[in-house]
């Protein structure tokens, strides 16, 4: 019956997600596992930091092309939103399904004007029957906008990550983590259980007298004890038929909400990311293997843009992340002054390198201030170096 029914929809041109929900748990009948949509995934918090993390980051990376209208196209690509949040929206969206798409619309002459994000449900994926290709069913937001069929690859710009598929289309790595956010999420309700329902008395009183009370001589009891003691800043006075101890609770709910955190473990596994990069500090880190790491991981990320940007629009497209692994340029004023002081390199090219990056030790303005001011810029240059490795005369300053 589903499957005639599934044939009807696709007769009737009507499209159905494969990575909707229902679908992939109809398949799930034993509910051993159940597919975490986007949207729920983002509720977890270990899961957005990372996400925020790598889109934000990627979004702050320059991708750079030498044809003016490609680069234009990049820097603003929607009229609706500045360039970081489009870009940023792209890479999330990208992270998440793994997928992510963008319609170009271009004037008369085919040249691009603009791009349109489109949320997956929006994007309908098929196989030209020859093989030859592949053509995307779209659907807009807009009600002015018609339904466009059959749209070629040429004017789509479609990132994706592993492919099960020879790369027609990509794998959400929400697949991998299945069974850890489901177990994150049944860990947090016990926690939250235990936290609502604990019970935590402040002590306990305790009647010497032969008789058993019931459940209503006990609320009395307690609650004459409490009236009778009210505000009581000195010792209690008690007779000879009461004691009272008062109690020392270790709930140790602690220990419960820690052991969720190899969740985030796992979600940064899964991504690739250091987990000092999310705020968590693993042991024996070492700063510069954090950021090389981290370094690979956007580059990971990175060349399936620089790929899918090049064969849509038909440029080179390079792409600079010096913004996002040294925004001050403190690791490349490192790198040039051991340049330096290693004899590979003169004083004037360390200079020219830290103007031409992102670097803030040395700026044009300084140079120019320095040189009205008739003060040398450069130290005096030597051949030789001392076994310290600093130039002759202890000049050197890179």
């Amino acid at each position: 019956m589903f499957f005639r029914k599934m044939k009807n929809l696709v007769d009737a041109s009507q499209t159905v997600s494969l990575s909707d929900p229902a679908l992939i748990n109809f398949f799930n009948p034993g509910k051993t596992w159940s597919y975490v949509s986007a949207d729920k995934a983002l509720e977890h918090s270990d899961l957005y930091a990372v996400i925020s993390l790598i889109s934000s980051d990627l979004a702050r990376a320059d991708f750079n092309s030498a044809k003016k209208s490609v680069q234009g196209l990049i820097n603003n690509p929607s009229p609706l939103t500045n360039r970081a949040a489009f870009w940023q929206a792209m890479y999330a969206q990208l992270l998440l399904d793994g997928n992510s798409y963008a319609y170009i619309w271009r004037n008369i002459n085919g040249t691009p004007l603009y791009l349109e994000y489109l949320r997956p449900s929006q994007v309908q994926v098929k196989l030209l029957d020859d093989g030859s290709g592949l053509v995307y069913d779209l659907t807009f937001d807009e009600p002015s906008v018609a339904m466009k069929t059959n749209v070629p690859a040429s004017d789509m710009i479609h990132f994706r990550l592993m492919s099960k598929n020879g790369g027609k289309t990509g794998v959400s790595p929400l697949y991998s983590l299945t069974v850890e956010l489901s177990l994150q999420d049944s860990s947090n309700s016990l926690a939250r259980d235990a936290l609502s329902s604990a019970i935590n008395p402040t002590g306990i009183l305790k009647l010497n007298k032969g008789s058993l009370l019931n459940a209503g001589q006990k609320a009395a009891t307690r609650q004459s004890f409490v009236d009778a003691n009210k505000g009581a800043s000195g010792p209690l006075v008690l007779d000879d038929l009461e004691d009272y101890v008062p109690l020392e609770i270790k709930t140790d709910v602690s220990k419960l909400l820690d052991s969720t955190d190899w969740t985030g473990d796992q979600i940064s596994k899964v991504y690739h990311v250091p987990k000092d990069m999310t705020g968590t500090e693993s042991e024996h880190s070492n700063i510069e293997q954090v950021i090389q790491q981290y370094n690979t991981t956007i580059g990971r990320y990175s060349e399936p843009v620089v790929s899918e940007l090049e064969n849509k629009l038909h440029s080179d497209v390079s792409v600079d992340v010096k913004q996002i692994i040294d925004i001050d340029g403190s690791r490349l004023e490192k790198r040039v002054r051991g340049l330096r002081l290693d004899g590979i390199i003169s004083s004037e090219l360390a200079q020219e390198i830290l103007l031409r990056s992102n670097s803030d030790v040395l700026t044009q303005q300084d140079i120019d201030a320095a040189l009205s001011a008739g003060k040398p810029i450069i130290p005096p240059a030597t051949e030789k170096t001392s076994k310290g490795g600093e130039p002759d005369g202890g000049t050197g300053s890179y």
